[in-house]
């Protein structure tokens, strides 16, 4: 049995409550156990040894639990030392802590480390001095002893106490010690709790963070301030919830910047997002605003007309919005400009204007009723819960006649309640008869683009998914010229427009009725049909059996799921066509032709073998010859599918920005790519052939990627986009389409990502909105070779949803949804 020496009197003036923690790689953070079996032992004059329990220590750059320890804390005196009592050693301390002691001699120390050395062997060896008595020069040679010391001790490290408020000086401090010896930084946590000075506190915390590879060690509060506020502080920093730097955050702002604190506006709600600490109360005229973990916020408020006053406080810093609100019924209108074209046409309109209003139009003397647009918004107008909604109405023009027929200005009129107002749009004329651009009556196009856009002939931009595009070498009448704005169109003969910019106009010319042969061949994986003629005449291939439900004459949203029977091919100008089609093997089954001899137009319809089940299709000009490639099923498992992902946005164009303080993952480009590759590395692992139109921070244009996509003729295309609102509070995943043939595929992959949400990114709320599957004429999507979808994974405008879709994890599921979806597609 081994017995204890007397206590010295001025051991108890030594003895503090004190918790220090020490690094030890487990995952998880023990409990922080109080101070107890104190013992002090006198061998020698001023010698004192002290044992604490209880001790645990933690980095600084992981934040790594640790669990408790014992440790031995010696206080040496400037005597003579002598041997450390092997009674203590052998109770197998996790460290020893040589406390500061100013005046000890660089021998003293010596002798220690000596002792200290032989007795504990390879023990982790701490000299202590407080950060704050550095300056002075007893301190500063002791500094400079230790520092000889330390070079021929390799587990002896040395230990800066921050024991009072001056982090900023204490960290200073630390830094220029910590430039040539290893370094531990210990923060009395009771001393900066005890004195309130948080803040200065954090910023320790903070700076403790750039010492490069420093320790760092905390104290454990004592039980008279351990459930205090601040107190909760160290406890999450401890267990990984709290960073320095998000302790440290101070208010700024994202929207409206700084430079706009006074603001006058016509919109009727007001949006304000920006940057806090979390562990700080955040105020806005006086309501406490939740910000979450992130520390990103965002608020929405409803604006009375005149000044309204926005004050934002959090930790002492106050930001005053002042703004100006001028309630508008009417926000804008389509088309702007001027409009000139052919007589007879209808004329669409559309007026943004407060959800609830009544609106109409005036042209001419003729008075429309507008109609507010069911889920359908323009894309220059409004966006959803902004405040204004889309409507629109129709214009019948009167026809052409000798002279130029001018039209004058649309009038708009919306009234709420006792409230109207009233807007001026474009000016319409109604050109002459014969009017031709360049003059002339009679001018043959050609198209010049590879693929020239088709649409109705209505003065409206909305694309209809009736009209298939014409590929380059196409040949048809000049029938008529409008303009919308600066946009112009010349109008073809048989029946459609198409955008100036993609055709050519050459001197009259006469087209002559075309022979036509047709011929087919089945191949490994479409079937291929070739229509020789004698010049490139114009045509029209439309899929058949297909029910829409059409909103204002606007979007064509596919009825009762994708029930395309099969395609009808329409030739114009020419004689009866020739040939059989032979079909058998592939998605169709049949086919049949039917000619109008007095209209000069042959039809050739398909049928499909299984209704809902057609792939795809692609029309070129070989020489005269247009050749149709129908696309065969694919595999129906992701093993051999053919896949070309899209990664939206890139290289200049980032994109939405996320409601994100983080400076990674920020742009809507990153995302998207990111989100690409891991979707890729999903669908490869299944034994998909997988292809991205970018797998860096390039920046394809829209018709490069179409055109890629055309090139590789995949089974399918996926464009990946993160979505973005005017409304912080919007949030959720859209899936869009255009083909009839797409809309199984988005609303497969959909209904997989809506899972995702209800279970991972909001699995504590039952009321997660289903922005579901739409129509939407996006340049990707528009296409016919394969179905393509469009999806927005997410609203990164919205902090928490910017958050999930930053969140690996969260990542991770979105692509395996994707593959889930593509894959039950695929299996139908």
């Amino acid at each position: 049995m081994h017995h204890r020496p007397k206590k010295h009197p001025q051991q108890k003036r030594l003895l503090i409550a004190a918790t220090v923690f020490l690094l030890l790689a487990v995952a998880a953070f023990g409990i922080l156990l109080r101070h107890k079996n104190q013992a002090a032992v006198s061998a020698a004059p001023n010698l004192t040894y002290f044992e604490e329990q209880a001790l645990v220590f933690l980095p600084t750059i992981n934040n790594k639990p640790g669990k408790a320890v014992k440790l031995l804390r010696i206080t040496p005196g400037t005597d003579d030392l002598a041997a450390v009592p092997e009674s203590l050693l052998e109770k197998k301390y996790a460290a020893i802590i040589v406390a500061d002691s100013p005046g000890v001699t660089e021998a003293v120390l010596r002798r220690l480390a000596q002792t200290l050395t032989e007795q504990a062997g390879a023990l982790p060896i701490y000299y202590s001095f407080r950060a704050s008595q550095i300056r002075e020069d007893s301190y500063r040679e002791a500094i400079a002893a230790v520092k000889a010391i330390l070079a021929e001790q390799p587990t002896a490290k040395l230990l800066l106490t921050a024991d009072n408020p001056g982090g900023n000086d204490a960290a200073r401090w630390a830094k220029e010690t910590s430039a040539d010896v290893p370094v531990t930084w210990y923060l009395d946590t009771d001393t900066y709790i005890q004195t309130g000075s948080l803040d200065e506190t954090l910023a320790l915390l903070t700076a403790a963070g750039e010492l490069g590879g420093a320790d760092l060690c905390l104290q454990e509060p004592k039980k008279e301030i351990k459930d205090s506020k601040a107190a909760k502080l160290w406890t999450d920093f401890l267990a990984g919830k709290l960073t320095p730097s998000d302790a440290t955050r101070r208010l700024t702002m994202r929207r409206p910047a700084l430079d706009e604190t006074n603001m006058k506006t016509n919109k009727p709600s007001f949006v304000l997002e920006g940057a806090a600490s979390p562990r700080f109360p955040l105020e806005i005229n006086g309501k406490k605003i939740d910000v979450p973990e992130g520390g990103a916020f965002s608020a929405e408020y409803a604006l009375n007309p005149g000044k309204n006053i926005f004050t934002i406080t959090h930790r002492g810093a106050e930001i005053t919005y002042e703004v100006e609100y001028t309630k508008t019924l009417l926000s804008g209108s389509e088309p702007v400009g001027e409009v000139s074209t052919a007589g007879g046409m209808d004329l669409y309109v559309y007026a943004y204007a407060l959800e609830g209003a009544a609106v109409t139009a005036e042209l001419a003397g003729v008075q429309i009723e507008l109609t507010a647009a069911e889920g359908f918004q323009k894309e220059s107008g409004g966006k959803w819960e902004s405040g204004f909604v889309t409507y629109t109405g129709v214009f019948p023009l009167p026809a052409s006649a000798e002279k130029a027929q001018k039209l004058g200005s649309i009038r708009y009129t919306a009234v709420l309640g006792k409230e109207k107002e009233r807007m001026e749009g474009a000016s319409v004329t109604v050109l002459a008869q014969g009017a031709m651009p360049g003059g002339g009556s009679a001018k043959i196009v050609t198209v010049t683009a590879d693929y020239a856009h088709t649409r109705p002939v209505i003065l409206d931009d909305a694309s209809n998914p009736h009209y298939s595009p014409l590929p380059k070498g196409t040949v048809d009448y000049l029938a008529g010229y409008s303009m919308i704005g600066e946009d112009s169109y010349y109008h073809l003969a048989s029946g459609r427009r198409v955008s100036a910019e993609d055709v050519q106009l050459l001197d009259g010319d006469v087209l002559q009725l075309s022979q036509l042969t047709a011929t087919a061949a089945l191949r490994e994986n479409e079937l291929e049909m070739r229509f020789q003629m004698d010049r490139c005449l114009p045509f029209n291939i439309d899929m058949g059996g297909q029910s829409y439900r059409t909103q204002n004459n606007a979007a064509f949203y596919v009825q009762n799921g994708c029930t395309v029977a099969g395609l009808s091919v329409t030739f114009f100008y020419t004689q009866a066509p020739q040939g059989e089609i032979q079909t058998a093997g592939g998605v169709l089954d049949k086919a049949a032709w039917s000619y109008d001899k007095a209209a000069h137009i042959a039809t050739l319809t398909l049928h499909c073998a299984k209704a809902g089940y057609f792939w795809g299709w692609s029309a070129y000009w070989d020489g005269t010859t247009l050749i149709l490639r129908i696309k065969h099923r694919p595999p129906q498992t992701l093993q051999g599918a053919v896949i070309l992902l899209d990664p939206g946005h890139g290289g200049k164009d980032v994109g939405a920005i996320g409601n994100t303080t983080e400076s990674t993952l920020k742009y809507e480009a990153d995302l998207n790519l990111l989100l690409a590759q891991k979707t890729a590395n999903v669908l490869r692992a299944r034994g998909a052939e997988v292809y991205l139109t970018r797998d860096d921070n390039s920046e394809p244009l829209l018709a490069d990627r179409v055109a890629m996509l055309r090139k590789l003729n995949p089974d399918v295309y996926i464009s990946i986009h993160h979505d973005s609102n005017e409304s912080p509070a919007v949030q959720g995943t859209t899936a869009y389409y255009y083909r009839a043939t797409s809309e199984p595929l988005a609303s497969a992959i959909h209904a997989r990502l809506m899972a995702v949400y209800r279970n991972t990114v909001y699995p504590n709320q039952s009321d997660v909105r289903d922005l579901g599957t739409r129509f939407y004429p996006f340049r990707v999507t528009r296409v016919e070779e394969c179905p393509s979808v469009l999806i927005e994974y997410g609203h990164i405008s919205n902090a928490a949803e910017t958050a999930a879709c930053r969140d690996s994890a969260v990542q991770d599921a979105f692509a395996v949804a994707t593959a889930d979806g593509i894959a039950d597609f695929l299996g139908r």
